[in-house]
């Protein structure tokens, strides 16, 4: 852990993490079984709480390398209160804000728990869809299929990835899992 992140009540049981958005970070070192290769399907997913007034960018989880426009691996953050998630090969680049288009979707920053979860479908192109609280919140046009995500950075939850605009996440957050596959 970097910074001074608290224990929380959690919206599952007692072990969630309070973050202050200032400096803290749970830092997981690279692993295998965190990178994604090519044609490789995963899942975010975690239960959000986030205070009205927070930033209008806040990092929830990456695991990425981005050198200016460049991006290898992968990133969930908020943006203007909607999930996004930007992933990329090095090469090749993708942001999805989820939910922003289309019908009208809350503001996340409310106080409130949310329940994220980020599907990235690489079977033969690349899709994600976005789900808040069990509603589907939208999903891309298929894209090209990418390159392999892996990259050897530490996994950052709550952090910043250096190189990127978000800022520290602020609020609590809970039951932080990634699977490998699409979880439905």
């Amino acid at each position: 852990a970097v910074g001074g992140i608290a224990l929380s009540e959690g919206r599952v049981g007692a072990g969630g993490f309070h973050f202050d958005g200032v400096d803290d970070a749970l830092r997981i070192a690279d692993a295998e079984a965190l990178d994604f290769g090519t044609g490789d399907s995963f899942t975010l997913e975690a239960w959000i709480r986030v205070p009205q007034g927070a930033p209008d960018a806040l990092a929830v989880m990456g695991k990425a390398v981005s050198t200016g426009e460049t991006l290898t691996g992968y990133v969930l953050s908020l943006a203007e209160g909607f999930p996004a998630m930007d992933i990329g090969d090095g090469n090749t680049a993708a942001r999805w804000l989820i939910g922003s288009t289309g019908r009208v979707f809350q503001d996340l920053r409310d106080g409130r728990w949310h329940h994220l979860a980020i599907i990235v479908d690489q079977a033969a192109s690349t899709r994600v869809q976005g789900w808040v609280d069990g509603e589907a919140w939208g999903s891309s046009t298929p894209s090209p299929l990418l390159d392999s995500l892996a990259t050897d950075a530490a996994l950052l939850i709550g952090g910043p990835l250096p190189g990127r605009a978000e800022a520290p996440f602020v609020g609590d957050l809970d039951e932080v899992v990634i699977h490998r596959g699409m979880m439905s």
